[in-house]
């Protein structure tokens, strides 16, 4: 690393917030010099006017100067919010039909009911009514027969009688007869309540084709678990040579405001190097007082080798006396 020409004492104004971006800032490792392990913050001073950045693992807001504030930014940021829910997933197949369930054991029977007592003696019934007349006695016996008479002539045939009832139906055939045409098909009854057993389930069907392919995608599932870190990489190439060998710090012009300026007023100084290249530059405000605060509004490089400050008045009472005034400084690296 390049040494400094001449010692640098910690300043008290922004020259050194400058350098310390300039030259610190620049090393990739500013960033772990602000955060010691464990810790999780990158600390930093902050000039209140400037709002230059002064890193330091020292940080505080008791460390910091009264000109600057305290700031400290997380080394990891908050860990983001879970994305959203993806589309909906197609549609699974139908699933087999399962078996029939088994049926239930019959229940035992009750015991049968204890006899209930014998009913009260009933009333005596009214007198029934005069039976038949009974049959008539046994004819007596036959007298002796007499002798036979002659015959007489025969008389005419008489007229038919009336016909007789019916007589009962025989016992049924046990053989059956021929089987008659079939008669016409009659109405349709009415149709049977909806049954409240469920009946077995029939044997599952074959596999019905697939359906056409959803238009919805389902949900996005859970992000998996990050996988193992990959392997080292080969180690790179070595970058070239830095180009500088020193930086020394050049002093350049004061400039200072009348007793009589107001809010508003601006004071521009310089500072140059004589040889190399300005590699950063700042500037200091001296004499600040309740009459006329002045603060750094501007600084560039103007030229390669030229570093430009301007103050202005922000505050103040405006009464006269007591001008603050502005010195200009630059870094020159050779």
């Amino acid at each position: 690393m390049a040494s400094f020409p001449i010692p640098i004492r910690r300043l008290r104004k922004p020259m050194t917030l400058l350098l310390a971006g300039a030259l610190v800032m620049g090393m990739t490792g500013a960033v772990g010099a602000a955060s010691p392990s464990g810790s999780g913050l990158i600390k930093a001073c902050v000039m209140r006017t400037t709002k230059v950045v002064r890193l330091s693992i020292y940080a505080s807001p008791t460390w910091c100067k009264k000109t600057e504030v305290y700031r400290a930014w997380n080394v990891k940021g908050p860990k983001g919010d879970i994305g959203p829910a993806g589309p909906a997933g197609p549609k699974g197949d139908t699933g087999i039909t399962g078996l029939q369930g088994l049926q239930g054991i019959a229940g035992l029977t009750g015991p049968a009911g204890i006899q209930g007592p014998a009913g009260l003696k009933g009333d005596p019934g009214a007198a029934g009514a005069t039976g038949p007349a009974g049959p008539a006695g046994a004819i007596g016996p036959a007298g002796p027969a007499g002798a036979v008479g002659t015959a007489g002539p025969a008389g005419a045939i008489g007229p038919a009688g009336p016909e007789g009832p019916a007589g009962p139906a025989g016992a049924a055939s046990t053989v059956a007869g021929p089987e008659g045409p079939a008669g016409p098909a009659g109405p349709e009854g009415p149709a049977g309540a909806a049954s409240t057993v469920a009946g077995p389930a029939g044997p599952a069907g074959p596999e019905g084709p697939a359906g056409a392919a959803s238009t919805v995608a389902g949900p996005e599932g859970p992000v998996g678990p990050a996988g193992p870190a990959g392997p080292t990489g080969n180690t790179g190439a070595a970058g070239p040579a830095g180009g500088i060998n020193g930086v020394t710090r050049a002093t350049g012009t004061t400039s200072g405001y009348a007793g009589n300026e107001n809010v508003g007023a601006t004071v521009t100084a310089i500072a140059t190097c004589s040889t190399g290249t300005i590699v950063t530059g700042g500037g200091d405000v001296n004499g600040n007082n309740v009459r006329h605060y002045a603060a750094i509004t501007s600084s560039y490089p103007s030229s390669a080798t030229t570093w430009t400050v301007i103050a202005t008045i922000v505050a103040g009472t405006q009464a006269n006396g007591n001008p603050p005034s502005l010195t200009a400084y630059a870094l020159c690296a050779s």
